[in-house]
């Protein structure tokens, strides 16, 4: 099904929408024929399906025949030690395909680049939810020290329920796998925090910082695996993560 994207769409089932902008164009490209079905997503969880009444160079206008709500029971938190600037923008895509639910981006020893939100971000971000049909965009959050996490983002960090730090030294802790399964049965919102370094990884003084952020739910994931790349360690991450709470 053809997708696109727009947070300000609006209306019930039964009622028309004029698709606009950029998203006209590109099913005009596309060749959109009437009675085809395009998905249309806002960003908060909202999936409307509409079908093509008319399409031609002038004017899109779509019937909407279904609107669909998603709600997410487990948040994924990335917090990710800023790498060049085109691997982060992989993650960025990465991160949108597995279903994050935000972005911290970290200043650490190794980090190359100075993440800023701009025009480019945006449309990888709306390009992404689009190819991934993920009915959720990200909060993207200001690059921040790590040494700043706790004051710049204390509730969040009060909100996690462990935090997962990706690291070459392994640090086993069966009380975060322990509190998270009991929360996956109770079909409670289960936040969970996944740190990832950039190229050479976290400092080993971050390490530590990182770790002790939230002491007695936090682990250090050692994956029997080469080194990844961050945009791989994004999806492969999550995946270990859910594989290990699912069989507790």
């Amino acid at each position: 099904m053809r997708a696109i994207f727009d947070r300000n769409i609006s209306g019930e089932v039964g009622s028309h929408y004029e698709v606009s902008g950029d998203s006209k164009h590109h099913l005009q490209v596309i060749r959109l024929k009437v009675s085809e079905p395009v998905a249309i997503f806002n960003g908060n969880g909202v999936r409307y399906v509409g079908e093509t009444l008319k399409a031609d160079k002038d004017e899109i206008i779509l019937k909407i025949i279904d609107i669909q709500v998603s709600q997410r029971r487990v948040k994924y938190h990335l917090f990710l030690g800023v790498p060049k600037k085109d691997h982060f923008e992989d993650c960025l895509r990465s991160m949108i395909e597995s279903g994050y639910e935000s972005l911290i981006p970290l200043s650490c020893q190794f980090s190359q680049y100075q993440c800023e939100t701009n025009s480019r971000l945006e449309k990888i971000i709306e390009s992404s939810i689009i190819q991934s049909n993920n009915p959720f965009y990200p909060r993207i959050h200001n690059q921040v020290a790590i040494p700043k996490l706790s004051q710049e983002h204390s509730s969040l960090l009060q909100s996690l329920d462990g935090i997962f730090l990706m690291s070459l030294h392994g640090k086993n802790n069966p009380e975060v796998l322990k509190n998270i399964s009991q929360k996956y049965q109770k079909q409670e919102c289960v936040h969970i925090g996944v740190f990832i370094g950039p190229e050479g990884g976290f400092s080993p003084n971050e390490e530590f910082e990182i770790l002790n952020l939230k002491s007695t739910l936090s682990v250090g994931l050692q994956f029997n695996s080469p080194i990844l790349k961050s945009s791989t360690a994004v999806s492969y991450s999550m995946g270990f993560i859910e594989g290990l709470s699912s069989a507790k």
